[in-house]
């Protein structure tokens, strides 16, 4: 019995000493092997363990981690989860927080750990949750990106909050890197409990193995060497003290992250809805018993309403302590409080303040004039301070500066926004109402950042290839089964394409996993085929399109209408909604499938002042402006998938006054942008998109053509798509290079779109151009810009029907009259049908008689019927 004495008394002066001597540290590490808490001297082995393991936290792909994430989740469920029951029964006492308490901070620990919100996170912090895992192409800086961890990571967690320490690990795990968490002083707990259940989520062991749980007393010089030593990076959230001892002496390649000590307030500045804001007031400084960063210490309010003010404050505190109790105190907060208290009803007695306080509890509301933000002893102790002008707000404000985290706000929404620009300039990061100072936004900066950024860096790879296009073919080599054992000069055609894509094959794709968007091509040429896009390469081609509609004169300030077909799989309303949304503008996504009446009503209603759309159905819609007298005025046109040939373009300028006509882009489906107009080019002229393709022509007999001037067939390889590469491909559209000096300042490759390798008809051993059917028909008032050939066979020789569609039935127009026009426009066409080598007619229709492809709502120029015949 002796013995046991003295061993008692040994053990509780050793434990004296180790806390008083800095000197005499204690290193706790919750091994995963059997779950024991064990005293471990080898700091280094250890951090040489995590070192070593390291390297597999950091190769974690992201499917795992969320699936880790959603077994994680599952057992903090309140319903079904033992870890929530047992934090639930076992904080209140280890922390002396009420149980409701308890309960809305494990709420916010479910948060921290759902799936959703830490993808959510990623995404505001990254853009891209890959580039945790792999190079990423950034189109904003045209290099290969990815987010490398810190490596190890320690994790001083302040001892007010038990959530630091959770938030902390969540954001290490996050971005891989392995974690040395220093255990709160007042709750070894919940840190202990919390990795027991990372542990039994962790399926592969990877994750628990890169967490250390250490328990070391705050201020132990010898322990902050360590870290600073073997971590790449320390977090430390404290207060200032904590903050300088581990600035000093702390290595050139170990990155501190500072969650240092803050201060926040609240302003009143609007007198309605008073009882609601005095009771969101109380729960702002009763929640974590003021402890937290964003926990208001004064509230500033107008001099004729402090009172009201005040009392109400006091009394919602006490109202809403029986919802959360106080906690039981130590000693030496008890001493601190009262201290506090005595001080409050001194200055009530001698300096004019008015103390709130029953005696009975540690709340308190000191109403007084302070000449700088003061702080409280916490515990629900408020200072409410009247004012006249918010200036002296910002007075006091200055003596703080960028150690202000959260300011409440109750004001009118011009004010709210003129006191956030002020206290923003003197320093604050964060703005709310009251009654929000506590919770917290996903997603949002913290003190000014995106946490999960500080705990890594950002690698990237500038080039790859000399040549965009061998860079692209080298990653479709590798990663694709059908550019295996391709040969780089092959063309690829638009049958290959189909066959060797979804859904028939995934032999053109990079990847097993299909995400993103599947889009239909094929539209006037032939059955649908289908293109591949990842979200990213989406991204990458609408952003290019943004910039070309903005080139092509489409403003943020612009009210626009998109009237491409929607539907169908049909890729051009979806991306110029997005490339619209970039831009900014007022976006109309109208479609042009539905009824033109209703489009040219909403033309007129709203004011609409720049269209983007179809040849086809924008010139339709301005005849029936026209037939319908409707008052419409339109700036700026962007038209894209037919020509808009000189003759319809007058027309349109005519009836709605416009300013500018441009293209929307040269593209395709298959390839995305592949040209765009800057403002000095017109007509048929585009510049390489040559950041996005690259653009080369080829002759009939497939030969490469690099001189000016020569007519080719337009072949693009898509240098920025990965998910579906596109090499080589053949868009069935002839162009020619031109060599201009831009004065846009252009450098790339300059080109004119020739229209299709079949806009030229050979009938009757003539050539017919469409263009000269176009400038026939712009001459005839009566006439359409809408037009169809048909090519059949009659009497063993070649027929041409050209279908016509009237604009306006009340003026006559002859078929004879138009075949006279067409004869001085094609005068070949002539001879032929002289030399009885052809027959060509003329018939004129109805508007909206010819045809329309259902899927797309153009009209077929050309259909040759003599294959099938």
């Amino acid at each position: 019995m002796i013995v046991l004495v003295v061993v008692v008394i040994i053990l509780i002066l050793l434990e004296e000493l180790v806390r008083k001597n800095i000197k005499a540290v204690r290193l706790w590490h919750w091994i995963n092997s059997g779950g024991k808490l064990i005293i471990n001297k080898d700091f280094e082995k250890e951090i040489l363990r995590l070192r070593k393991a390291s390297q597999r936290m950091s190769e974690i792909k992201n499917d795992e981690l969320f699936s880790f994430f959603d077994r994680l989740s599952r057992l903090w469920d309140p319903e079904h989860g033992s870890y929530y029951k047992e934090a639930y029964e076992r904080l209140p006492e280890v922390l002396n927080y009420s149980k409701d308490m308890v309960r809305d901070g494990l709420d916010v620990v479910r948060a921290m750990i759902d799936k959703g919100n830490i993808r959510f996170d990623i995404e505001k912090s990254f853009g891209d949750e890959d580039i945790l895992e792999d190079f990423k192409y950034s189109f904003d800086t045209r290099t290969h990106l990815k987010f490398r961890p810190l490596g190890i990571v320690a994790h001083i967690s302040a001892s007010n909050v038990f959530l630091s320490c959770v938030d902390s690990l969540v954001s290490s795990i996050i971005t891989r890197n392995s974690s040395i968490l220093k255990m709160p002083r007042v709750d070894r707990f919940f840190p202990k409990l919390f990795f027991s259940s990372i542990k039994e989520a962790d399926k592969t062991g990877v994750i628990s193995e890169n967490i250390s749980l250490w328990d070391f007393r705050g201020g132990s010089k010898e322990v902050e060497e360590i870290l600073k030593k073997y971590c790449n990076g320390i977090v430390v959230w404290g207060g200032r003290e904590a903050i300088e001892s581990y600035r000093k002496d702390l290595p050139i390649d170990t990155r501190l992250i500072e969650y240092g000590p803050k201060y926040s307030f609240s302003i009143i500045h609007r007198k309605d809805r008073m009882d609601d804001v005095i009771e969101r007031c109380s729960m702002d400084s009763i929640m974590w018993e003021q402890a937290a960063c964003s926990s208001p210490h004064i509230i500033f309010v107008p001099e004729e309403l402090v009172m009201e003010f005040a009392k109400g404050l006091y009394e919602s505190i006490e109202k809403n302590s029986n919802i959360y109790p106080e906690p039981e105190l130590d000693i030496d907060t008890q001493t601190e409080i009262m201290k506090y208290h005595r001080l409050g009803e001194a200055a009530a007695a001698f300096d004019g303040a008015i103390f709130l306080n029953s005696g009975k509890d540690n709340a308190s509301v000191l109403v007084k004039k302070t000449e700088e933000l003061e702080t409280t002893c916490q515990f629900r102790n408020v200072i409410v301070s009247p004012y006249k002008e918010l200036e002296e707000i910002y007075k006091k404000a200055q003596t703080v500066g960028r150690y202000i985290q959260t300011v409440s706000i109750w004001a009118e929404r011009t004010d709210f926004f003129s006191i956030t620009e002020r206290l923003a300039h003197i320093g604050a990061f964060r703005f709310t109402v009251p009654g929000e100072m506590y919770t917290g936004k996903n997603g949002v900066p913290h003190d000014g950042e995106y946490p999960l950024r500080k705990l890594g860096d950002f690698i990237h790879i500038e080039h790859l290839n000399i040549d965009k296009r061998n860079e692209i073919y080298e990653f479709a080599k590798e990663r694709t089964e059908f550019y295996q054992n391709r040969d780089e000069k092959k063309l690829l055609t638009r049958n290959e394409c189909f066959e060797n894509s979804p859904p028939f094959s995934k032999s053109m794709l990079s990847s097993d996993k299909l995400s993103g968007f599947i889009f239909s091509s094929g539209g006037t040429t032939g059955r649908p085929k289908y293109a591949l896009y990842s979200s990213q390469d989406f991204d990458i081609m609408t952003r290019i399109l943004a910039q070309i509609y903005r080139d092509g004169g489409i403003k943020e300030t612009d009210r626009v209408a998109n009237v491409f077909i929607a539907g169908n799989l049909w890729t051009s309303f979806l991306v110029a909604n997005e490339a619209l949304k970039k831009i900014g503008c007022l976006n109309f996504p109208i479609a042009g499938n539905s009824d033109f009446e209703v489009i040219d009503r909403y033309l007129e209603r709203f004011k609409i002042n720049a269209i983007v759309g179809l040849p086809s159905i924008i010139i339709r819609m301005a005849e029936i402006c026209e037939e319908k007298g409707l008052n419409i005025k339109i700036d700026t046109i962007l038209y894209g998938g037919e020509h808009f040939y000189k003759g319809a373009r007058e027309y349109v300028k005519k009836v709605w006054g416009v300013k500018r006509i441009s293209s929307a882009g040269y593209a395709a489906v298959d390839t995305g942008p592949v040209g765009y107009q800057c403002e000095h080019l017109d007509g048929a002229l585009h510049h390489v998109c040559k950041d996005f393709v690259n653009l080369e022509l080829v002759d009939q007999e497939e030969n490469f053509i690099k001189e000016p001037n020569t007519p080719g067939e337009i072949v693009v390889t898509d240098i920025n798509r990965y998910m579906m590469p596109i090499i080589r491909f053949r868009t069935g559209d002839m162009g020619r290079f031109v060599d201009i000096n831009c004065p846009c300042g252009f450098k790339g490759k300059t080109f004119e779109l020739l229209g299709r390798c079949d806009d030229v008809i050979v009938a009757g051993s003539t050539n017919l151009e469409l263009s000269s059917l176009d400038i026939t028909a712009s001459e005839f008032k009566g006439l359409s810009a809408i037009w169809q050939v048909q090519v059949i066979t009659e009497n063993s020789k070649d027929k041409v029907l050209w279908y016509i569609e009237k604009r306006n039935d009340s003026i006559e127009v002859s078929s004879d009259d138009v075949m006279q026009v067409l004869f001085k426009h094609a005068k070949n066409i002539k001879k032929t049908m002289e030399s009885g080598w052809l027959d060509f007619e003329v018939r004129i229709v109805g508007s909206g008689e010819i045809e329309r492809i259902e899927r797309t709502g153009k009209v077929k120029k050309v259909i040759d019927k003599r294959k099938t015949q």
